[in-house]
């Protein structure tokens, strides 16, 4: 979601930065270095933001998948007193 976010805004940063060198600069609002920084920021950000998305969901059904085997072998192989 975040990453599909960042990649959105960054076509709508390369249309403002054409219409930008289009007319010359005329009537702008903002800088051309915002719009230089944002392509290099923009898609960092999104890698930063997928990566974190990937880290979490791994480490979640690495956790969940030890619990179900724990739960298992524990049902399954009681430990019972040797006589």
């Amino acid at each position: 979601m975040v990453r599909a976010l960042f990649y959105c805004i960054l076509y709508t940063v390369v249309n403002v930065f054409f219409r930008y060198l289009e007319n010359r600069g005329e009537g702008a609002v903002v800088r051309p270095w915002v719009w230089i920084t944002y392509l290099f920021f923009g898609p960092a950000l999104g890698t930063i933001g997928f990566q974190w998305y990937i880290y979490i969901t791994v480490s979640s059904r690495l956790s969940i998948g030890v619990l179900l085997i724990t739960l298992t072998l524990f049902f399954l192989l009681p430990s019972r007193p040797v006589p």
